[in-house]
């Protein structure tokens, strides 16, 4: 079973930062889950929300705002004085750290073009490694118009019915939310041939070893270390 980290290891560090993301991969666990959205001035970066001020001592929107602006930002004091270092990472930056740790990414479209997203991970040589998702179907039919190769993602509570969601850009994983979605359906993914994920954000260990009976080929979630625990301790 895959571990994805829901933007790195945001229990101990600065959610989409290089330090959350770092901590992921030191410890081994497969994928960092990251949101991607573009710069007033087109740089694509690894950010959450529309707006700069929960996670930035910056404020407006990102997507209107330059980058030499939003790289000045601090984007770790919140969470603790000790990352106050910490900047908006660059997409480009998260696929060089992947890429010399050994480990995947999880990219979420947001706010981006495909076409420019695709041209940063061909040139990081990490196509192999990543996969892709996005609250809008639309953006996964162009990614996979652009690039046939790339593995996708489609969420189950997008669509109507389960062979919609992996039809629609022919999909190699199906994500379920366990607060929306119909559970019973993962078993469908195996008699699809697909890989089911299952997304959740407890930190609750009973929790864990629930949504594990399910038997998901992949878990997002916020603590990859319980997941890895009851996960380790099943083999």
């Amino acid at each position: 079973m895959k571990i994805v980290c829901h933007r790195g290891f945001n229990h101990l560090a600065p959610e989409n930062t290089l330090a959350a993301a770092t901590l992921c991969f030191e410890r081994g666990y497969d994928f960092v889950e990251l949101d991607l959205q573009t710069t007033s001035d087109g740089r694509l970066v690894n950010f959450h929300d529309a707006a700069l001020n929960r996670t930035t001592n910056g404020g407006g929107k990102l997507t209107e705002t330059s980058w030499a602006d939003l790289s000045r930002l601090d984007a770790g004091s919140w969470f603790d004085p000790r990352y106050a270092d910490q900047r908006v990472p660059l997409f480009s930056d998260m696929l060089a750290l992947a890429r010399d740790m050994g480990g995947g990414l999880y990219a979420e479209l947001k706010a981006v073009e495909p076409a420019a997203m695709l041209a940063e991970v061909r040139a990081a040589g990490m196509m192999a490694r990543c996969f892709f998702g996005s609250e809008i179907p639309a953006y996964m039919r162009e990614v996979r118009a652009l690039a046939p190769e790339a593995v996708l993602m489609a969420r189950r509570r997008d669509f109507q019915t389960f062979d919609e969601t992996v039809r629609d850009a022919s999909s190699q994983i199906v994500e379920f939310d366990q607060t929306v979605d119909d559970l019973s359906e993962v078993a469908l993914c195996r008699e699809a041939g697909v890989e089911a994920m299952i997304y959740d954000r407890t930190h609750e260990r009973a929790e864990m070893e629930r949504l594990f009976d399910l038997g998901p080929d992949i878990v997002n979630v916020d603590r990859p270390d319980i997941a890895a625990e009851v996960r380790d301790a099943r083999r």
